[in-house]
């Protein structure tokens, strides 16, 4: 869902992908993984999502936890000892410090803005040095990707799942605002959740 929040606040961003999408993949098919390496714009949005949600709290996890975790020796976090064999589970929807991370500077230039292209030419360059394998790849710090995953085994399943549904949906749909009934103008949607069950 947010992904197509944002392409709908961000018309600029959803164009750019489909004429890239159109330059690669034509009109006759929908893009597949052996298309990803030619187009790194999508790897982009894909990780500006994710980290975008992050950054404004707007991440929308089913559950607050996330799945319990074992140390395997021991740690210190923020002076506090880690036992090795301790049983950790990270609190997903209060993680500071992903929200954190996803507003350092350092990383992101302008963190407010919603910017596919701050990740460009980190993944334009991985592609040249052959170091994209998206089956292999391992999810650096700075990574939003890696906040998302962690190291999670079927984080690359997902990463693929989730990279290919964008793709697809950039291929077939037009993402627009929605439109006022009473002006007939487009509404720019909220950055917003609400917090629920699904009906």
């Amino acid at each position: 869902m947010s992904f197509i929040l944002m392409m709908a606040r961000n018309p600029n961003v959803l164009k750019r992908a489909q004429v890239d999408i159109d330059k690669v993949v034509g009109v006759e098919r929908l893009p597949t993984m052996e298309d990803r390496t030619s187009l790194p714009y999508i790897d982009c949005i894909l990780k500006e999502v994710f980290r975008d949600e992050r950054l404004a709290n707007r991440i929308n996890p089913a559950v607050p936890l996330s799945l319990p975790h074992r140390s395997r020796k021991e740690d210190i976090y923020r002076d506090k000892v880690i036992p090795a064999g301790s049983m950790i589970v990270p609190n997903v929807w209060g993680s500071f410090l992903a929200r954190q991370m996803m507003k350092d500077e350092r990383y992101f230039p302008s963190p407010e803005m919603f910017s596919p292209e701050r990740h460009l030419q980190k993944i334009e360059t991985q592609t040249r040095n052959g170091g994209n394998d998206f089956n292999t790849r391992s999810f650096e710090a700075d990574d939003p990707s890696s906040l998302a995953f962690g190291i999670c085994p079927g984080r690359f399943f997902a990463d693929a799942s989730i990279w290919l549904a964008i793709a697809n949906i950039l291929a077939v749909f037009d993402i627009l605002p929605p439109i006022d009934p009473d002006t007939g103008k487009e509404t720019m949607p909220p950055a917003e959740y609400s917090f629920g069950f699904t009906r």
